[in-house]
Protein backbone atom coordinates (compact mmCIF):
# COMPACT_ATOMS: atom_id res chain seq x y z
CA UNK A 1 0.00 0.00 0.00
CA UNK A 2 1.20 3.36 -0.94
CA UNK A 3 1.98 6.16 1.91
CA UNK A 4 -1.41 8.19 0.29
CA UNK A 5 -3.22 4.95 1.15
CA UNK A 6 -2.06 4.44 4.30
CA UNK A 7 -3.15 7.97 5.16
CA UNK A 8 -6.26 7.91 3.98
CA UNK A 9 -6.92 4.57 5.09
CA UNK A 10 -5.98 5.88 8.48
CA UNK A 11 -8.13 9.17 8.22
CA UNK A 12 -10.96 6.83 7.61
CA UNK A 13 -10.81 4.84 11.00
CA UNK A 14 -10.51 8.32 12.97
CA UNK A 15 -13.77 9.42 10.97
CA UNK A 16 -15.43 6.22 11.74
CA UNK A 17 -13.99 6.21 15.74
CA UNK A 18 -15.62 9.94 16.17
CA UNK A 19 -18.63 9.09 15.00
CA UNK A 20 -19.21 5.68 17.29
CA UNK A 21 -17.94 8.19 19.86
CA UNK A 22 -20.24 11.07 19.37
CA UNK A 23 -23.46 8.35 18.59
CA UNK A 24 -22.85 7.02 22.17
CA UNK A 25 -22.39 10.09 23.93
CA UNK A 26 -25.98 11.37 22.48
CA UNK A 27 -27.64 8.36 23.36
CA UNK A 28 -26.48 8.40 27.28
CA UNK A 29 -27.62 11.59 26.89
CA UNK A 30 -31.06 10.93 25.36
CA UNK A 31 -31.68 8.36 28.09
CA UNK A 32 -30.79 10.84 31.04
CA UNK A 33 -33.09 13.51 29.50
CA UNK A 34 -35.80 11.08 28.51
CA UNK A 35 -39.36 12.33 30.65
CA UNK A 36 -39.66 10.16 33.61
CA UNK A 37 -42.49 8.21 33.93
CA UNK A 38 -45.96 9.14 34.91
CA UNK A 39 -47.07 7.54 38.73
CA UNK A 40 -49.26 4.84 38.64
CA UNK A 41 -53.00 6.11 37.92
CA UNK A 42 -55.39 5.27 40.69
CA UNK A 43 -56.84 2.15 41.30
CA UNK A 44 -59.97 0.97 39.04
CA UNK A 45 -63.46 1.89 41.04
CA UNK A 46 -61.50 5.23 41.97
CA UNK A 47 -63.46 8.23 41.29
CA UNK A 48 -61.83 11.85 42.15
CA UNK A 49 -64.71 14.03 43.69
CA UNK A 50 -62.60 16.83 44.41
CA UNK A 51 -58.71 18.05 43.95
CA UNK A 52 -58.67 21.52 45.62
CA UNK A 53 -57.40 22.66 42.56
CA UNK A 54 -60.22 26.02 42.78
CA UNK A 55 -62.30 27.81 44.88
CA UNK A 56 -65.72 26.05 44.84
CA UNK A 57 -68.87 28.18 46.36
CA UNK A 58 -70.63 25.47 47.69
CA UNK A 59 -67.50 24.66 49.94
CA UNK A 60 -67.03 27.23 52.81
CA UNK A 61 -65.42 27.70 55.98
CA UNK A 62 -66.63 26.16 59.30
CA UNK A 63 -66.87 28.29 62.24
CA UNK A 64 -65.01 30.96 60.20
CA UNK A 65 -62.02 28.83 59.54
CA UNK A 66 -59.17 30.57 57.64
CA UNK A 67 -58.73 28.33 54.34
CA UNK A 68 -56.62 28.68 51.63
CA UNK A 69 -55.96 27.01 48.64
CA UNK A 70 -52.33 26.51 48.60
CA UNK A 71 -49.32 25.07 46.32
CA UNK A 72 -47.66 22.90 49.13
CA UNK A 73 -45.61 20.47 47.60
CA UNK A 74 -45.65 17.86 51.53
CA UNK A 75 -49.29 18.22 51.47
CA UNK A 76 -50.46 17.85 47.67
CA UNK A 77 -50.99 14.34 46.53
CA UNK A 78 -53.64 14.87 43.41
CA UNK A 79 -53.52 18.07 40.80
CA UNK A 80 -51.52 20.86 41.92
CA UNK A 81 -52.57 22.35 45.44
CA UNK A 82 -54.41 21.55 48.61
CA UNK A 83 -56.57 23.07 51.33
CA UNK A 84 -55.00 24.68 54.06
CA UNK A 85 -56.08 24.89 57.23
CA UNK A 86 -54.81 27.65 59.37
CA UNK A 87 -55.81 26.50 63.14
CA UNK A 88 -55.64 28.67 65.96
CA UNK A 89 -55.64 27.52 69.63
CA UNK A 90 -58.84 28.35 71.34
CA UNK A 91 -60.77 28.04 68.16
CA UNK A 92 -63.08 24.84 67.68
CA UNK A 93 -64.95 23.19 64.45
CA UNK A 94 -61.80 24.24 62.33
CA UNK A 95 -62.56 23.34 58.50
CA UNK A 96 -65.09 22.98 55.63
CA UNK A 97 -68.71 22.54 54.78
CA UNK A 98 -69.13 21.06 51.67
CA UNK A 99 -73.03 21.31 50.53
CA UNK A 100 -71.70 20.35 46.14
CA UNK A 101 -74.48 18.03 44.33
CA UNK A 102 -71.58 16.59 42.52
CA UNK A 103 -69.24 15.68 45.13
CA UNK A 104 -72.01 14.54 47.32
CA UNK A 105 -73.62 12.21 45.18
CA UNK A 106 -72.54 8.77 43.73
CA UNK A 107 -72.13 7.52 47.20
CA UNK A 108 -74.65 4.81 46.76
CA UNK A 109 -72.67 3.20 44.44
CA UNK A 110 -69.00 3.02 46.63
CA UNK A 111 -67.77 1.49 49.32
CA UNK A 112 -65.53 3.74 50.86
CA UNK A 113 -64.76 7.76 51.22
CA UNK A 114 -61.04 8.86 51.07
CA UNK A 115 -59.22 12.23 51.79
CA UNK A 116 -55.33 12.60 52.15
CA UNK A 117 -54.41 14.90 55.05
CA UNK A 118 -51.04 16.04 56.54
CA UNK A 119 -51.13 17.13 60.06
CA UNK A 120 -48.40 20.26 60.28
CA UNK A 121 -48.25 20.06 64.23
CA UNK A 122 -46.79 17.66 66.55
CA UNK A 123 -50.30 16.85 68.32
CA UNK A 124 -52.09 13.62 67.47
CA UNK A 125 -55.35 15.82 65.79
CA UNK A 126 -58.97 14.60 65.95
CA UNK A 127 -60.45 14.52 62.57
CA UNK A 128 -64.76 14.67 62.56
CA UNK A 129 -66.40 13.61 59.56
CA UNK A 130 -70.11 14.75 59.96
CA UNK A 131 -72.58 13.75 56.93
CA UNK A 132 -75.97 14.07 56.48
CA UNK A 133 -79.26 13.32 54.04
CA UNK A 134 -82.45 14.11 53.35
CA UNK A 135 -83.73 13.18 56.46
CA UNK A 136 -80.97 14.85 58.61
CA UNK A 137 -82.85 16.70 61.08
CA UNK A 138 -81.10 16.49 64.28
CA UNK A 139 -77.60 15.07 66.22
CA UNK A 140 -79.87 11.28 66.15
CA UNK A 141 -80.18 11.00 62.29
CA UNK A 142 -76.54 11.75 61.16
CA UNK A 143 -73.48 10.54 60.64
CA UNK A 144 -70.28 11.87 62.64
CA UNK A 145 -67.23 10.25 64.07
CA UNK A 146 -63.80 11.08 64.58
CA UNK A 147 -60.47 9.90 63.52
CA UNK A 148 -57.03 10.43 64.91
CA UNK A 149 -54.70 11.97 62.62
CA UNK A 150 -50.95 11.54 63.83
CA UNK A 151 -47.77 14.04 63.02
CA UNK A 152 -47.24 13.69 58.84
CA UNK A 153 -48.90 12.81 56.25
CA UNK A 154 -51.99 9.87 55.80
CA UNK A 155 -55.39 9.08 54.47
CA UNK A 156 -58.48 9.17 56.47
CA UNK A 157 -60.88 7.01 55.38
CA UNK A 158 -64.93 6.41 55.69
CA UNK A 159 -66.89 2.97 55.08
CA UNK A 160 -69.73 3.76 53.40
CA UNK A 161 -71.32 0.62 54.79
CA UNK A 162 -70.45 1.64 58.59
CA UNK A 163 -72.27 5.27 57.65
CA UNK A 164 -75.40 4.74 60.37
CA UNK A 165 -76.87 7.65 62.63
CA UNK A 166 -77.03 7.25 66.24
CA UNK A 167 -80.91 6.02 66.22
CA UNK A 168 -79.70 3.20 64.06
CA UNK A 169 -80.68 4.43 60.56
CA UNK A 170 -78.46 4.03 58.24
CA UNK A 171 -77.61 7.08 55.87
CA UNK A 172 -79.43 7.27 52.38
CA UNK A 173 -76.31 7.75 50.37
CA UNK A 174 -77.63 8.35 47.04
CA UNK A 175 -79.10 11.61 48.87
CA UNK A 176 -76.54 13.30 50.48
CA UNK A 177 -76.81 17.07 51.18
CA UNK A 178 -73.96 17.58 53.76
CA UNK A 179 -70.50 16.69 54.76
CA UNK A 180 -68.92 18.66 57.63
CA UNK A 181 -64.70 18.03 57.84
CA UNK A 182 -63.29 19.77 61.01
CA UNK A 183 -59.94 19.61 63.15
CA UNK A 184 -60.48 20.24 67.38
CA UNK A 185 -56.86 22.39 67.51
CA UNK A 186 -54.83 22.00 70.34
CA UNK A 187 -52.47 24.64 69.63
CA UNK A 188 -51.24 27.09 66.57
CA UNK A 189 -50.86 24.63 63.59
CA UNK A 190 -51.54 24.11 59.35
CA UNK A 191 -54.02 21.14 58.24
CA UNK A 192 -53.80 19.94 55.12
CA UNK A 193 -56.49 18.53 52.79
CA UNK A 194 -56.77 16.77 49.53
CA UNK A 195 -57.84 14.08 46.90
CA UNK A 196 -61.27 13.76 47.74
CA UNK A 197 -62.98 10.33 46.64
CA UNK A 198 -64.41 7.49 46.01
CA UNK A 199 -63.15 4.12 46.25
CA UNK A 200 -64.22 0.61 44.96
CA UNK A 201 -67.00 1.83 43.18
CA UNK A 202 -68.63 -0.34 40.68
Amino acid sequence: MTEQGSANGRGMLLVVGLAVVLAFAWGVGSAQDAPKPAPASAPAGTVLKWGFEKENSNITPNHDAPIALVKDKAAVTEGGSALKITLKKGTTFQGIIITDPAILSGWDKAKSMALDVRNGSEDRLWLTVRIEDVNSTEEANRYEKGQGVVSGSGTVRVQIKDLVCPNGNKLDTSKLQKMILYVEPKGDADFFMDNLRLEGVN
